[in-house]
């Protein structure tokens, strides 16, 4: 069982947190959501693993040094809520955390037809990453 943080923006990325949430709760992990308004990085270093959904809006900087903080003590994902194009943009905002400290997914825009395989390939990281953080590297 992997405690993860999902820290979302609210309310663009509330529908997909919460889809999240269930489906790592299917998987037998915990998790709690946390709106980014809300989060700070010394209350997230309690989870195993912390995953951030985001709208490609990065004027919302915020989730992103939340994320920069804990990346270097907890297996991190930033998910981009966007389109593949858009979201093949996103690493390059957390270049400084060095290329395999963070993980990065995609989702698309809350409206448009949703894809099980995407949630499943976010739900299996978060199941390798508390296993990593239990075991050793």
């Amino acid at each position: 069982m992997v405690s993860t943080a999902i820290v979302y923006h609210p309310p663009t990325t509330a529908r997909w947190a919460a889809l999240v949430a269930e489906r790592l709760r299917a998987d037998g992990n915990t998790s709690d959501l946390v709106p980014v308004r809300a989060a700070a990085s010394n209350d997230l270093v309690f989870y195993e693993a912390v995953v951030l959904l985001s709208p490609v809006v990065f004027g919302r900087m915020h989730g992103a040094a939340l994320v920069l903080d804990v990346c270097g003590t907890r297996p991190a994902a930033v998910v981009a809520v966007t389109e593949p194009r858009r979201a093949a943009r996103v690493p390059r905002i957390f270049r400084s955390a060095g290329p395999d400290r963070i993980t990065f997914f995609w989702l698309p825009p809350e409206g448009s037809v949703q894809d099980p395989a995407l949630l499943q390939s976010l739900a299996e990281w978060v199941g390798r990453a508390g296993y990593r953080r239990r075991k050793g590297p």
